[in-house]
């Protein structure tokens, strides 16, 4: 339970910290390598603040249908489905300048809709991780790079490059 309502405040934050600036002002795309965790490639959305930075990532999506006939009467039954699974993470970056030390930490979210035969909608975050890393800066572009964890002896390593919107 403890765990659930710890997942559940940083959740919140994460939502209403953003939700506290000006739209848009500081926001960025990138496109990272293993970002977010466990995709090979995913899009990221990234929000910057003077020494903060909040990133939300979508890095699998999966689109299903299947259909079959039961009974000529009631004609084709099947169903439809979409999964969407990414991350949401908080950076803190040290230092000013165009080369940055920082660390992160953040956790999976997933989210699943179907409808047809098995109509329904599911969501869940799963499970955290915590890293650190170098963020270099141009006045357009950024690249970054970080060695992160998931828990034991699971470490991944991040990589992207970015544009400032």
């Amino acid at each position: 339970m403890f765990a659930f309502k710890k997942t559940f405040l940083i959740a919140t934050a994460m939502i209403l910290i953003p939700l506290s600036s000006q739209a848009k002002e500081g926001w960025s795309f990138n496109v990272g390598y293993q970002n977010p965790p466990g995709a090979l490639v995913g899009v990221n959305f990234m929000r910057f603040w003077t020494h903060w930075a909040i990133e939300l990532g979508i890095g699998w999506i999966n689109l299903n249908s299947s259909s079959r006939t039961s009974d000529p009467k009631n004609g084709t039954n099947g169903s439809s489905s979409v999964a969407v699974a990414g991350d949401a993470n908080l950076k803190y970056l040290f230092l000013n300048g165009d080369l940055r030390p920082y660390i992160q930490g953040g956790f999976s979210v997933a989210s699943v809709t179907s409808v047809g035969d098995n109509t329904g909608v599911a969501a869940g975050v799963g499970g955290g991780f915590f890293g650190g890393g170098l963020f270099l800066s141009g006045q357009k572009v950024f690249a970054y790079g970080s060695i992160n964890s998931a828990g034991g002896l699971n470490t991944f390593f991040q990589a992207g490059l970015g544009f400032y919107f």
